[in-house]
């Protein structure tokens, strides 16, 4: 399947009848630039969902590592799915939710081989996807972290980090709970941005002149490049002058 019209993509046979040609066609040509201009880079999928995101990155290089990130068990199991066509020894799985503040604070590995016990037990289906958020009723049941502990042991030449973000809304919380890898790491970002007036960011009490604020304060460079159901934007960090 040509993702976005551009991404190839070797799916199972589930998946294919999805209008993939059409999916976010702007946001999946810039990840896939990116992964294409850092072939040997990591990827930390945040709201990975069924694993589209993960799929274009894992056939775009053959080098390039990716890490999806969801509350969602079934999500996950469905990220394994969707990316089985390819080497599936690049992909690891953290299941829990990305926010400010942490109910546990793990590594990256320690989160990950974690997170491996919990798929290895797991006795749902793929029926049992759904959007989860931090105000579910069942939120407290699923690990929350902040980037900023998951990255603690990165160091600061490590190879480039690319943070997709899709969170329905979350999209500061979980910015500002990587306040030190923005500062120390630089990533570049590609974010799904949520103004909507009745759910998405105004649900955390954020909007989006807040997002770019503290971006803008990290010195990073804000790209609207694209505007669906919500707004899409490629940040990057720029060093303030002198």
């Amino acid at each position: 399947m040509l993702v976005g019209g551009i991404a190839n993509v070797q799916m199972p046979r589930e998946y294919v009848g999805l209008n993939w040609e059409k999916y976010e066609p702007e946001t999946v040509s810039y990840f896939r630039q990116w992964v294409l201009d850092h072939p040997t880079g990591l990827v930390l999928d945040i709201g990975s969902s069924i694993g589209i995101f993960s799929a274009v990155a894992l056939f775009a290089s053959p080098n390039v590592e990716v890490v999806a990130f969801d509350p969602n068990l079934a999500s996950l199991m469905a990220t394994r799915r969707m990316t089985q066509y390819a080497s599936s020894d690049r992909l690891d799985f953290i299941h829990g939710f990305v926010a400010m503040k942490s109910t546990t604070t793990r590594t990256l590995a320690a989160a990950i081989a974690a997170t491996h016990l919990e798929l290895r037990a797991y006795k749902g289906d793929l029926k049992d996807i759904r959007y989860q958020n931090l105000f579910d009723s069942d939120a407290h049941s699923i690990p929350t972290y902040r980037l900023d502990d998951l990255l603690s042991e990165m160091i600061t030449n490590h190879r480039p980090l690319l943070i997709k973000c899709d969170v329905e809304g979350a999209e500061l919380e979980v910015l500002m709970g990587a306040s030190d890898v923005l500062t120390r790491l630089k990533p570049d970002l590609l974010l799904s941005v949520h103004p909507h007036t009745d759910f998405g960011l105004v649900q955390y009490g954020h909007t989006t002149a807040d997002v770019e604020a503290f971006l803008n304060d990290h010195h990073y460079q804000v790209n609207r490049f694209a505007r669906d159901s919500e707004e899409h934007w490629l940040c990057q960090y720029r060093a303030s002058e002198p």
